[in-house]
């Protein structure tokens, strides 16, 4: 009687395991829904969860990075650090504006960074054409450019590139014309996405996102990382300009454990099962 109770109970467990198993397990295994984080700021004049560096300021409930002078830096991040795994999007609305230098030429630009330097939210790069941002490592940014540095191999005086770890010469760059980011009083838009290993930058007059990106780059898998700083540098030399950030949205994504797969519990139980019954057995023999 007793092998012919195991020999049901190891039945039933191959059951749950053909049925369960193979199928359940599969379908258990699906992640759960990611939990979405966004920031959204569509005025500044409340400026408690940014750090504001060097020569940043909030001017009209605008987060003004330089203002038009010479020689300035400045830089802000969100103080809360944000989870960046394998998808991202941060759209802002922008001014670049005023400005000169000898009457003619402006700069130098401004950029969208993403860090986990050890400087947390104080970082705050070299100025000039190192926009705020040269020397914060380890990082990724987008630099909007608007003056022409030889040294850093920029192609051009207006230019969109892609920089990492504090280095400026850029490993992807992109000519855009002037009125892509000068403007008087009107804004500018930009679009950065990363997602599946490629980021894309977008930029347009209007608050359309274009369908085709100003620069892609495939930089890979980023990796998992808790705490990363988001934020803007922006810097000024000889020449100079005033760098606004109107408006700004970013989201990603943490991903969420999933829960037990139910074949394991199935299975689990299952096994449980046979050791109760086998454990009764035991007891019952030892008393006859």
């Amino acid at each position: 009687m007793r092998n012919l109770l195991i020999k049901k109970m190891i039945f039933l467990f191959l059951i749950c395991f053909l049925v369960a198993g193979p199928f359940g397990m599969a379908k258990a295994m699906v992640a759960a829904p990611p939990n979405t984080i966004t920031v959204t700021i569509n005025d500044f004049s409340d400026s408690s969860n940014l750090q504001l560096n060097g020569d940043a300021s909030i001017t009209n409930g605008t987060l003004r990075l330089t203002p038009d002078q010479r020689g300035k830096r400045g830089s802000a991040f969100y103080k809360t650090p944000i989870f960046i795994s394998d998808y991202f999007s941060t759209k802002f609305t922008f001014q670049i504006h005023a400005g000169g230098y000898n009457g003619q030429d402006r700069g130098d630009g401004f950029a969208f960074v993403a860090q986990i330097s050890s400087n947390k939210t104080s970082a705050l790069g070299a100025g000039g054409g190192g926009l705020g941002y040269k020397g914060i490592s380890p990082s990724i940014a987008v630099e909007f450019d608007t003056f022409k540095n030889d040294n850093y191999s920029d192609p051009s005086k207006y230019h969109v590139g892609l920089d990492l770890n504090g280095n400026m010469t850029s490993v992807k760059t992109t000519d855009v014309v002037s009125g892509s980011l000068y403007s008087k009083n009107s804004n500018r838009y930009a679009w950065i996405d990363y997602d599946e290993g490629w980021i894309k930058v977008y930029l347009s007059n209007s608050n359309n996102k274009p369908d085709n990106p100003t620069l892609s780059y495939e930089i890979g898998n980023l990796g998992n990382y808790e705490n990363v700083y988001v934020g803007f540098t922006a810097a000024t030399g000889g020449a100079y300009e005033i760098h606004d950030i109107i408006s700004w949205e970013f989201t990603t994504q943490k991903p969420v454990a999933a829960p037990l797969p139910a074949a394991i519990y199935l299975l689990g139980s299952s096994l449980m099962g046979l050791l109760v019954v086998r454990r009764r057995m035991n007891l019952m023999e030892s008393t006859m």
